[in-house]
């Protein structure tokens, strides 16, 4: 059964949404190390360092899924769009509501936070921490001049930043080090642990990694719904198999997981209509490898991560990231290959239209006869290609309609004052709703 502690599953998928831009790799990683660093000098409590350590490692993460240019991420003219994109995605989980709030508050000066009703005083406070920890993340890169950098902070106590937050950041840079240190991408320090134990239960994880793939499939309209579709069926062909029910969610979670990796993909190369060339092909690649390498690093994801991330593995020992062969590949990581190989020959892709039941299974045959996909599964995928279809379908359509609906909420600049209690269920549905009754 999946169970996990929600800080080192948050801070797993920061560490890959920090490869989408190569000049603020590390970004969110750091901006928490900051908000923990300043939390702790300013004396907040464990629960307040817990909640603004966990929402800065996701701040931005509404950025990729309104496929803004993330070089951006700082100088974008409208920061609260991002913002509230972020605030939309994480409201969805409702286990990290509390942090949806900070992420929604974290562009907001001091002098905008001061004004929040009694009982959003303290989201308030822990966003403004985050944007100041956000602001001297990136210009401590472009500012190396440590007295140039506390001077654009003073000016901006009261107004920008809270005073105290800023007194205490200026108490860390007085300490040359801590500023030459500020570039490196340094593990976060300890949290208390009465603040670091929040256990996540197995329909939580789903729910994250559920959230977690819509953020992977937005990044191009080609794969949408990528990840919905291959995590549905691999779990269908998971049952049809009679494979071990208590795997039924953790290969579920794998197949939203599996393209975690295209996060350091560059964009223009998912999207591209003609041919990859060879130093294309071999960047793509790369995904299967930052997969495999993700996912295992996250403690509670080692036996699933290894079945995700060896998606594009051949019993051949053709295929990548590790050349794996036969045997060596589990049965649970062939599903996935399968699942992947299906969902992907039945979607609209840059260079070629989707293709219809008959022609995907043709193809299957194919590599199955080639010993690359496993021939027991593409048999069960021949006998129960009537039943997949469609429930593979209806998950895709979900997906798509949740990114579609968030996007056009975010551009009709809905805040939290129009965002009503029917929206946010609507929008939580996608992430909840059975395929089958």
């Amino acid at each position: 059964m999946l169970r996990m502690n929600m800080f080192d599953l948050v801070k797993g998928f920061a560490g890959v949404v920090d490869m989408v831009n190569a000049t603020l790799a590390g970004h969110h990683l750091r901006v928490a190390g900051l908000v923990d660093r300043l939390g702790e000098r300013l004396g907040l409590d464990g629960e307040s360092r817990n909640l603004a350590t966990t929402a800065a490692m996701l701040h931005d993460i509404g950025v990729i899924t309104l496929r803004s240019r993330t070089d951006d991420l700082v100088f974008e003219a409208d920061m609260s769009r991002h913002s509230r994109a972020g605030w939309m995605l994480l409201r969805t989980c409702r286990f990290l509501a509390r942090e949806a709030e900070i992420v929604l508050r974290h562009h907001d000066d001091w002098s905008e936070a001061l004004k929040l009703p009694e009982e959003e005083r303290r989201s308030g406070r822990l966003g403004n921490l985050v944007h100041l920890a956000d602001v001297v993340d990136v210009h401590s890169r472009t500012l190396r001049d440590p007295a140039r950098l506390a001077l654009s902070l003073r000016r901006g106590a009261g107004g920008a930043f809270e005073p105290e937050s800023v007194q205490a950041m200026l108490s860390l840079l007085e300490d040359k080090d801590f500023f030459d240190g500020l570039g490196e991408q340094a593990p976060l320090v300890e949290l208390p642990s009465a603040a670091g134990d929040r256990t996540l239960f197995e329909d939580q994880v789903v729910i994250f990694s559920k959230l977690f793939s819509h953020v992977i499939d937005a990044r191009s309209p080609f794969t949408a719904s990528h990840s919905s579709g291959v995590a549905l069926v691999a779990r269908l062909l998971h049952e049809m198999m009679e494979l071990p029910a208590e795997d039924r969610s953790s290969i579920f979670v794998a197949g939203l997981l599996h393209d975690i990796g295209k996060m350091g993909v560059p964009r223009e190369l998912i999207e591209k209509a003609g041919a990859l060339d060879e130093l294309e092909f071999a960047a793509v690649k790369q995904h299967a490898r930052i997969s495999l390498e993700a996912l295992t690093a996250i403690p509670g994801f080692e036996r699933l991560g290894f079945w995700g991330g060896l998606h594009h593995e051949r019993l051949s020992g053709q295929g990548y990231c590790r050349g794996f062969k036969g045997e060596a590949i589990p049965m649970e990581a062939r599903v996935i290959a399968v699942a992947d190989v299906l969902t992907a020959l039945t979607e609209d892709r840059p260079y070629r239209a989707g293709l219809n039941d008959g022609q995907a299974l043709k193809i299957l045959d194919e590599m199955a006869a080639e010993n690359s996909l496993d021939a027991d599964v593409v048999g069960v995928v021949h006998r129960h290609i009537g039943d997949i279809s469609p429930m593979r379908a209806v998950a895709q359509k979900r997906a798509v309609s949740f990114l579609r609906g968030l996007t056009s909420d975010i551009q009709g600049a809905v805040g939290p004052e129009k965002l009503t209690p029917k929206l946010l269920r609507q929008s939580a549905s996608s992430f909840q709703k059975p395929v089958r009754a």
